[in-house]
């Protein structure tokens, strides 16, 4: 019988200690409260704590238990979206803003995890976004000179370059973010929940918010059977799993399930001849694959998955099918480890900062790219849940905008699915 992958990624391995403790019973008071304990939630309740602010964190599950702790563990600086994309939707100076921001995420996470002594298996050897085909070759060409124009930290590499980097000659150019790297993300997210503590932020798990409603000048949040939390602010830091606290967010994105497999550690002349600069992989393609290999050695595939309880078989499959193509060597590997979280996409693939209500503050929308981001969104977060004014935070803050057909999101997007891997096998780019 064929050895089917395990379940889980470490995560429960490394996420035994409890992070937060169990909320009382009774009505509490805080001036922010932060909904949410992955990663955005995590660096905005740290930011604040670290501003002499009174702060609570309350986690429906366990911290890093989303899509913080169940990810690919790539720390990619910059946005999705070309520079000139952003200045044609947002316009040049809104634009820019947003730029600034992107790029300066991966500096902001290593920085963080420096100053705290965070141990999460951080590496920073780039991430190399990967072109197949003539036409992905020219669509990196043009996006690699669109971000140097704007100011970005990448270079381009050709397809002899790209095969030394990588080890697989299945590529025909490659486009560097030199300032990227990859982390281990539940160790991240335990060690930002330490530091928070440590800081003075309160910390609750096991405490899901199913209400939220605005009350004497702030909000009162009810947060399971007989507690209930007011508080002068709110950051909601939920992302896809906001669900119906704040439906108009919840409608404002799509929401997109992201597997990935691990095998066993590699034998040392593999591990020497795959990726051997240790820099990550993704391919410009609307489903991409992206890979990389651990701190432990093995090597780490992901794509586009079924929203399923678990990692399904066919996800499997085509994962170990896709990791085989690209480096043939593979095709022995036992597979040890699967798992699987949520991804949150807005229209444009642009994250969004929003304050739909007065004290009310969230952010949303990283579209894959939600280690780097969604920790250089927590002081955002902070600053404009402490009263700062729109105009003086980093980053623009838009309204909510629903997807007028986000009702019959899930048969569209699994429609969107099958048509781009149509389009990707027959070599059009993303």
């Amino acid at each position: 019988m064929a050895h089917e992958p395990r379940q889980a990624v470490l995560w429960d391995q490394a996420r035994a200690a409890q992070a937060g403790a169990a909320l009382p019973a009774g009505l509490a008071r805080t001036r922010v409260a932060v909904v949410g304990g992955g990663f955005t939630g995590l660096s905005a309740a740290l930011s604040l704590a670290e501003r002499g602010h009174e702060v609570m964190l309350l986690e429906a599950g366990r911290i890093g238990q989303g899509a913080s702790g169940r990810n690919g563990g790539q720390v990619v600086p910059g946005l999705k979206p070309d520079p000139q994309a952003l200045g044609q939707r947002y316009g040049q100076a809104c634009a820019r803003r947003m730029l600034d921001f992107g790029f300066s995420a991966a500096d902001y996470a290593f920085a963080l995890i420096r100053r705290h002594g965070i141990a999460c298996g951080a590496t920073r050897n780039g991430w190399i976004q990967t072109a197949v085909g003539a036409r992905g070759r020219e669509r990196l060409q043009r996006r690699a000179q669109a971000l140097l124009q704007a100011g970005a930290q990448v270079r381009y590499l050709d397809a002899g370059q790209v095969a030394q980097a990588s080890g697989s000659d299945y590529y025909c150019a490659g486009l560097d973010e030199t300032g990227a790297g990859a982390v281990q993300p539940v160790q991240l997210a335990l060690g930002l929940a330490r530091a928070a503590a440590r800081a003075g932020a309160r910390l609750y798990e096991d405490a899901p918010v199913t209400g939220l409603q605005p009350q004497g000048g702030g909000w009162r949040l009810q947060a399971g059977p007989g507690a209930s939390v007011q508080a002068d602010a709110v950051v909601l830091a939920a992302d896809v799993y906001v669900d119906r606290l704040w439906p108009r967010q919840a409608a404002s994105m799509l929401q997109v399930a992201s597997a990935q497999i691990a095998s066993e550690v590699l034998p040392p002349g593999l591990a020497q001849a795959i990726l051997p600069r240790r820099a990550g992989i993704s391919e410009a393609r609307k489903l991409t694959v992206y890979c990389r290999i651990s701190p432990d050695g093995r090597f780490l595939i992901g794509g586009r998955a079924r929203h399923t309880p678990r990692v399904d078989a066919a996800t499997i499959g085509r994962l170990r099918r896709a990791a085989v193509q690209r480096f043939p060597a593979l095709a022995a590997l036992r597979w040890d480890y699967a798992w699987h979280g949520r991804v949150g996409l807005t229209r444009d693939d642009a994250p969004r900062l929003c304050n739909p209500a007065p004290g009310l503050w969230t952010a949303y929308g990283f579209g894959g790219r939600g280690v780097a981001l969604a920790l250089r969104f927590g002081p955002t977060l902070a600053q404009a849940a402490a009263g700062a004014a729109a105009a003086d935070l980093d980053y623009p803050v838009t309204p909510l905008s629903a997807i007028p057909w986000h009702a019959v999101s899930a048969p569209a997007v699994s429609a969107g699915i099958f048509w781009h891997r149509l389009r990707d096998a027959i070599g059009y780019p993303a």
